[in-house]
């Protein structure tokens, strides 16, 4: 925690390096080739935005995905798009909210948003020591099941995160909007 404050206001410096690294490395790859995606935990999240921004900077084109895992709130609430990810700063963003409200933001920061359980603690969490955290951290775990998942992780699509908060919105099988979530997100 007493670094926590220092890491979030030099997500922007992190940023900003990753994607002149990312420019120069991919400036030895084909010209055409498309930009790389990009996953990212918490603040790790917020830095890949920037990163995005300065790798547009350095070639004229963005990431292609931005994969934001629980992208963090502290210091991270604000209505500006600029200093947080948001749906401007890749082709394709996907975020999974795992603990939203704590640790994790809570309005929609991608193309698509999976707010998992619709709640703040994670119920394969409420017994830990420390659940938020615990809730947090799992959002890498949901991502890593869904590489190799023969099956998908499913989620219904919701109008609103109010909406979700006060129990209006649930999973159906059979509604054919219906959204893979993870590795495999449909990028429509």
């Amino acid at each position: 925690m007493p670094c926590y404050p220092t890491a979030s206001y030099n997500t922007w410096h992190v940023g900003w390096c990753t994607g002149r690294v990312v420019a120069r490395l991919l400036g030895f790859a084909d010209p055409e080739a498309e930009g790389g995606g990009r996953i990212g935990i918490g603040t790790d999240a917020h830095v890949a935005a920037y990163a995005s921004n300065q790798f547009q900077t350095q070639t004229g084109r963005r990431f292609n995905r931005i994969t934001g895992l629980d992208p963090a709130l502290p210091f991270f609430a604000t209505p500006k798009l600029g200093p947080k990810l948001d749906p401007t700063d890749a082709d394709f963003v996907d975020v999974l909210h795992t603990n939203p409200g704590v640790f994790g933001k809570i309005e929609p920061a991608g193309h698509v948003d999976f707010y998992v359980n619709g709640v703040t603690i994670q119920p394969f969490c409420s017994s830990h020591k420390n659940p938020p955290l615990c809730s947090h951290m799992l959002a890498a775990k949901l991502f890593s099941e869904s590489i190799n998942s023969d099956i998908g992780i499913w989620g219904s699509p919701c109008q609103s995160f109010f909406q979700l908060m006060f129990g209006w919105c649930s999973y159906s099988p059979s509604n054919p909007d219906n959204a893979v979530m993870g590795e495999h997100a449909n990028q429509r």
